[in-house]
């Protein structure tokens, strides 16, 4: 990995920002409008916005329930001391590998179920337009290039290699999308042109209100300093503990 952009906070920030507006510009000025040509109703479209907002947010809350390592990764840094500008590592490195390996999975996990609905989201969007689908897909990747980089960041530390962290973030990371997308193929085989009408307009409101919650976060400094931290604690302890500072 190039440790320059790894150590710009002003490469994260930016990502995270564009990736923010790409978000916002889909669901307020391309999926809400689709929405209500599906459902003709500003009710129905708001019900639909409330229940991918909401749905979202209890997401979250399972996810940090039982994943907290991945939402909080620096916890689990190791413990150093510290001699006047110089620090000292108290963990063993098999320890660090396995808290590194740990906290991978636990992202990537995550990550997986926030993606699954991403596919199905991306197949209905397709079927329904294809100028809508490729709005969505553009949007999707640029959105997914800072999750990727998230759960590669700790195979990274704990295998030094970008080869696997590659590899891992591509198979742990991008096979739920696909899944998604499969579910979505057998369930519009199974309904009539009236009621894919309405699950279409369903879908896209709900989806709306699930990208308003992921550009919320993706704002917060919390989440660069996470990432900052990993790399921060990477680079002290490829440097023998010399303090490197960010923040």
């Amino acid at each position: 990995m190039n440790e320059k952009v790894l150590e710009n906070k002003k490469f994260l920030s930016g990502s995270m920002a564009l990736g923010a507006g790409v978000l916002f510009c889909n669901a307020q000025f391309i999926l809400l409008p689709a929405s209500y040509q599906k459902l003709n109703s500003y009710w129905a479209v708001a019900l639909c916005f409330l229940m991918g907002l909401f749905g979202t947010v209890c997401l979250g809350q399972f996810l940090q329930q039982f994943t907290p390592d991945a939402l909080h990764a620096c916890d689990s840094l190791p413990t150093m001391k510290t001699y006047g500008t110089v620090q000292t590592n108290k963990s063993a490195s098999d320890e660090d590998q396995k808290s590194y390996y740990l906290i991978g999975i636990q992202t990537a996990v995550a990550i997986c179920i926030h993606k699954f609905p991403e596919g199905l989201i991306m197949f209905i969007s397709n079927e329904s337009s294809p100028q809508l689908g490729l709005s969505v897909a553009s949007a999707m990747v640029i959105h997914n290039l800072m999750e990727g980089f998230l759960i590669a960041l700790p195979f990274y530390y704990a295998t030094n290699s970008q080869f696997a962290a590659f590899s891992f973030a591509s198979i742990l990371g991008g096979l739920s999308q696909p899944l998604g997308a499969l579910i979505g193929l057998v369930t519009i085989q199974s309904v009539d042109k009236k009621s894919e009408e309405g699950m279409f307009g369903a879908i896209f409101g709900m989806m709306s209100g699930m990208m308003y919650v992921i550009l919320t976060k993706v704002k917060k400094r919390d989440e660069i300093e996470v990432v900052l931290n990993q790399i921060r604690a990477y680079y002290l302890k490829q440097s023998n503990g010399v303090q490197i500072n960010f923040m």
